[in-house]
C-alpha cells in the first residue's frame, strides 16, 4: 500500500508484501457487502500476508485521520460525515484492549475462583468488591493477593526451599494453604463460628456465608451489605496475621481491632470530604 497522504509518526507508509497481494488502495481494505474494514483475521485470511495485528489496526487509525471511505469513492473527511463515527473505535484504549486480548493470559487463579461455584461471568465482581467499602489500601492489596492465590504459606515457602514443613502454624496437623488458612483449620472455624453468633447478637441478622463468600467476596452487589463486607474481610486479615505470627485467634482482639479500622475509615472520609457517604453505609 502506497499513499502519500495517509502516515504513521509523519512518515510515508508502504508494505511491499501488502502490495504485492494486491492491497493497492484503500477500498481493498473494506468488506464490499457490508462497506465496513475488514477485521484483522479477515484481513489475513483474504490476502494471505504476513502481517501483526498492530500494525493493521495502527494503519485502519492513521486512515481515519485523514479519509471517509465509500464504496463509490473517498474525500476528505469531516467530524460529522465521517464514517468512522459510527463504526468500532480504535483509539489508544480500543488498540489496548485487543492487545491484552491478544496476547495475555487470563489469571491462572480463575479455575481455582470457578471450583468454588463461581460463575466465569461474576469473577470480574469479585475483583471489585474491595473497592466499594474501604479506602484502606492494605486490605485492597491483601483481598487481591487471595484472589489471585499470591498469599504467602507455608505450603508454598516449601516448595522454595525456605521452611522445613508446611504444617499449619495453629492446628500443627495439616498442610498450611490458603484454603486451610481461612475455611479449614480447626482454629478458624472456631473463629467463624463465633463471628457470625456475634454478628446476628448485634444486628439481628442470622448469617452463614458459603466458603467462596468468605474465601473471594460476594458476587451480588447487594449481599452482604457494606458493614458485613468490611468485617468479613478484617476478619481474615485478622486470621491471617495471628496465623504468621502463631497467635491464638482472640475474638475479642478481633473486635478491637475491627472498631480501630473503622475509625480509621472514618477519618479518612472525613479528610476526603466523604463523610455523609461513609455515615449513609
Amino acid at each position: 500500500m502506497n499513499n502519500h497522504e495517509i502516515k504513521i509518526a509523519t512518515k510515508q507508509i508502504f508494505y511491499e508484501s501488502w502490495h504485492k497481494a494486491g492491497v493497492t488502495k484503500v477500498k481493498r481494505l473494506l468488506n464490499p457487502n457490508s462497506g465496513k474494514f475488514l477485521t484483522y483475521q479477515e484481513f489475513v485470511n483474504l490476502f494471505k500476508v504476513k502481517s501483526s495485528f498492530t500494525v493493521y489496526y495502527g494503519l485502519l487509525s492513521a486512515i481515519k485521520n485523514k479519509w471517509k471511505i465509500s464504496p463509490t469513492g473517498r474525500q476528505r473527511q469531516t467530524r460529522r460525515q465521517n464514517w468512522y463515527d459510527n463504526e468500532e473505535n480504535l483509539s489508544n484504549a480500543a488498540l489496548h484492549k485487543i492487545t491484552v486480548e491478544n496476547k495475555f493470559q487470563k489469571p491462572t487463579n480463575e479455575n481455582r475462583i470457578i471450583s468454588y461455584g463461581v460463575e466465569p461471568s461474576e469473577i470480574q465482581k469479585l475483583y471489585k468488591w474491595p473497592f466499594s467499602f474501604t479506602e484502606n489500601t492494605k486490605l485492597i492489596m491483601f483481598q487481591f493477593k487471595i484472589n489471585h492465590n499470591i498469599i504467602y504459606t507455608k505450603a508454598k515457602l516449601k516448595r522454595a526451599n525456605i521452611t522445613a514443613d508446611d504444617i499449619c502454624y495453629l492446628c500443627k496437623s495439616e498442610q498450611h494453604t490458603i484454603q486451610h488458612v481461612f475455611l479449614k483449620c480447626s482454629h478458624v472455624t472456631l473463629f467463624w463460628n463465633e463471628f457470625f453468633d456475634w454478628w446476628s447478637q448485634v444486628t439481628s441478622e442470622n448469617i452463614r456465608l458459603s466458603d467462596s463468600t468468605i474465601l473471594y467476596g460476594p458476587t451480588n452487589p447487594l449481599k452482604p451489605h457494606q458493614p458485613l463486607r468490611l468485617a468479613l474481610l478484617l476478619a481474615k486479615y485478622f486470621i491471617y496475621k495471628c496465623n504468621l505470627n502463631e497467635q491464638s485467634l482472640l475474638f475479642s482482639l478481633f473486635k478491637i481491632q475491627l472498631r480501630e479500622n473503622i475509625m480509621t475509615e472514618r477519618y479518612i472520609a472525613i479528610k476526603n470530604k466523604t463523610a455523609q457517604l461513609f455515615n449513609e453505609k
